[in-house]
């Protein structure tokens, strides 16, 4: 009997090695930036609001997503179903951390959703490891690695 297997969108996952990285979007961001890609629409007293282009596929009741950044320390992220905009604050979600088994296999994918502020650091024999905390958007140099996110060397 054939598989049937699973299509997965090389622009939003990542099935290279063991890990299983997906791309993820924070719809704080959206929202807070009042984003023009952004809808919403009442229903029954609520309001809705979700991606007019689907970078994350699900609808969100505004007034409880207000509840949940309000009670904890953020509403969190949504999986991204399709490829996020430059604009769009995205990032990195590894699944299966503990299966990495050395440097990551697909850089160019781990360091494409890279939209938040970044820690650059620099490797020198005379000065041993320097850090450079200043914010940047730009990726830098290929090794740049992503603030809050797992080390991909």
């Amino acid at each position: 009997m054939p598989r049937i297997k699973a299509l997965i969108d090389p622009d939003t996952a990542c099935r290279r090695c063991p890990v299983r990285c997906d791309k993820i979007v924070f719809p704080t961001g959206c929202i807070e930036s009042a984003c023009q890609r952004l809808y919403a629409y009442e229903e029954s007293d609520r309001t809705f609001v979700g991606c007019l282009d689907r970078v994350f596929g699900v609808e969100l009741d505004l007034d409880v997503f207000h509840r949940i950044e309000a009670a904890t320390a953020g509403f969190g992220a949504l999986r991204a179903v399709r490829e996020p905009h430059p604009f769009c604050q995205t990032d990195v979600d590894p699944a299966f951390e503990h299966r990495a088994a050395g440097v990551c296999v697909n850089p160019d994918f781990l360091l494409s959703a890279t939209r938040h502020p970044l820690r650059v650091t620099e490797r020198d024999g005379r000065h041993g490891e320097r850090q450079n905390d200043e914010e940047t958007d730009d990726p830098g140099p290929p090794f740049a690695e992503p603030r809050d996110h797992m080390d991909p060397y």
